[in-house]
């Protein structure tokens, strides 16, 4: 069946109803059977109305196309096609650029995902300049001659070198900065088969006897150079009845029995040299005795708070009191008076257990900062997965909609063309 579609009156007379002046009027084609759509807009309000009627009036008013001449006889086949074709065009456009958006959202999302976290550890500048210092004082203390780092510089005291403790926490402090010379100490250590003293062992994992023995200290060597260590052990045959007032031994019984996985044990005696702070140091046997108090005892006891996961609550104050006596060479004079006064000399004993501290409570804040940086890391990733997957989700959906949708336009427009086509 064929269909006039007259955009005019049936003898070709001009109908000036048919096209407003403000409306636009489209130019039909002068060849038989061709229709020129205005706009995909228009043809999808032209299709509307085909929906909405099987018949086309002879005259249509708004009507986007014009046959001039004699009415002609366009199969709607044609036109329809026509005019699906642009609604198609213009919807797939529409959807195209909302999946468009949805992928570039995922795309985002996937770019932020491989952003790393880094954490960059930074030092207090002055912190930084006093343990170099620190660092240079001890490596001027080396003697590659002997293999070992003396006592001292200072001539108040004997220039000797002690195996224990001196050179064995010195050997661990400069092992990262300063590798030759710690592999030469240990070459010494080896040479004279002593690694441990009943006490400093302590520091590095080991365990001590508790009580701990009384000391005796034995030359090992007594040539050119003296060599010496101080030894607890059941060789003297006697225990220290009062170690419990000594705030280094109470330390280093705190750390022994971490070792040995006896915590309360631990913080027990870790709390007793604790308690000792009288607010200018350690109040414990020896100060009161002589009236000195020991630096060193200090930055043990910071060491063992950092090992023990302690808080000193005065630790602010304490480490004002180790750095008061940093000389111009680096090192720190060993003891003080209850004024904070000091004209005593500064040892290798005490340089390796401030540097020691320090070097572990730095190491341990950049362990804890980047665990905590995997975990917001851990965290964001997570975050960021759910999203994409929901952004896929979004995205798939609304492929499957359209596609839906677009079948049952299909399906309409070809029922409403067969219909009218019977």
């Amino acid at each position: 069946m064929q269909f006039d579609i007259l955009f005019g009156a049936g003898d070709g007379r001009r109908n000036t109803n048919s096209v407003p002046r403000h409306q636009p009027a489209f130019n039909a084609s002068q060849t038989s059977g061709m229709i020129q759509l205005c706009s995909p807009f228009e043809s999808l309000g032209f299709a509307f109305k085909i929906f909405r009627s099987t018949r086309l009036m002879p005259t249509h008013h708004g009507a986007c196309a014009r046959a001039t001449g004699k009415t002609r006889n366009v199969k709607l086949n044609h036109a329809f096609s026509l005019i699906l074709t642009s609604a198609i065009y213009e919807w797939m456009g529409m959807k195209l650029r909302t999946v468009t958006v949805l992928f570039g959202l995922l795309f985002i999302a996937m770019q932020t995902a491989a952003q790393p976290h880094v954490y960059d550890q930074t030092i207090d500048p002055q912190l930084q300049s006093r343990l170099s210092k620190l660092e240079d004082f001890l490596v001027n203390q080396f003697n590659a001659t002997v293999g070992l780092v003396r006592e001292s510089p200072d001539n108040s005291i004997g220039r000797d070198y002690w195996l224990l403790s001196d050179n064995l926490i010195v050997m661990h402090v400069l092992a990262k900065d300063h590798p030759e010379i710690a592999e030469r100490i240990n070459q010494t250590l080896q040479k004279f088969g002593i690694f441990t003293d009943g006490l400093h062992e302590a520091l590095f994992g080991a365990t001590i006897p508790l009580p701990p023995y009384t000391p005796i200290v034995k030359m090992v060597e007594n040539d050119s150079y003296v060599v010496k260590v101080e030894v607890r052990s059941n060789e003297t045959g006697k225990l220290q009845p009062d170690w419990t007032e000594y705030a280094d031994l109470s330390t280093y019984a705190a750390l022994s029995a971490h070792n040995t996985g006896e915590d309360q044990l631990a913080i027990y005696y870790f709390n007793r040299a604790l308690q000792m702070w009288n607010g200018a140091g350690l109040w414990d046997l020896p100060t009161q005795e002589d009236g000195f108090y020991s630096t060193y005892k200090l930055a043990l006891l910071m060491y063992a708070a950092d090992v023990l996961n302690q808080t000193i609550p005065y630790r602010a104050t304490l480490e004002d009191r180790v750095w008061l006596f940093q000389r111009e060479d680096g090192g720190i004079r060993s003891f003080y008076l209850g004024n904070l006064t000091s004209n005593r000399e500064a040892n290798s004993e005490t340089a390796g257990l401030v540097l020691l501290a320090y070097q572990y409570k730095i190491q341990k804040d950049i362990l804890q900062a980047n665990r905590q940086a995997q975990i917001i890391a851990e965290q964001e990733a997570e975050a960021r997965a759910q999203l994409m997957e929901k952004i896929v989700i979004v995205a798939v959906a609304g492929l499957v909609v359209s596609l839906i949708v677009l079948e049952i336009k299909t399906r309409r427009i070809s029922k409403a063309l067969a219909h009218v086509g019977t």
